[in-house]
């Protein structure tokens, strides 16, 4: 008797249902609609992805589309004329120690007189940048 009930139930359309493995998460980007049975294939894809640069924005080389840092962000080599380090590049080894140029004029913010010019612009050779004899 029960393989009777077996042999119909294979003959008559909808008592078995054929397994299809794949993706079965909708918001895999290898969904499968007709999947009915995971196959731990999915994959998704993150919204963010990471930016490799420099993200401390006191560098020289800050940047802001960073998301994670890559270990490149550069800073001023002439702090105090130390070479704490002992590799010849004037750098006292000590980030709290260096000073952000953001002009890029050479001349460290906090000694800036000119924030945003060029310190250096001296054109009619008076010794005193252009930007400070303008400004009077």
């Amino acid at each position: 008797m029960l393989a009777m009930l077996f042999i119909l139930a294979s003959i008559i359309p909808g008592c078995t249902e054929e397994i299809i493995e794949g993706c079965t998460d909708d918001s895999a980007i290898n969904f499968n609609e007709n999947a009915n049975e995971d196959d731990g294939s999915c994959e998704n894809l993150s919204f963010f992805e990471a930016v490799s640069g420099c993200t401390d924005s006191a560098a020289l080389n800050y940047d802001s589309t960073a998301t994670e840092d890559d270990g490149s962000c550069e800073y001023s080599s002439e702090i105090d004329g130390d070479d704490d380090t002992g590799d010849g590049s004037g750098d006292s080894g000590d980030e709290e120690e260096q000073q952000t140029d953001s002009d890029g004029d050479g001349v460290p913010d906090d000694e800036d007189q000119c924030p945003g010019e060029d310190d250096n612009t001296d054109d009619d050779a008076s010794g005193e940048p252009d930007c400070i004899e303008n400004s009077s």
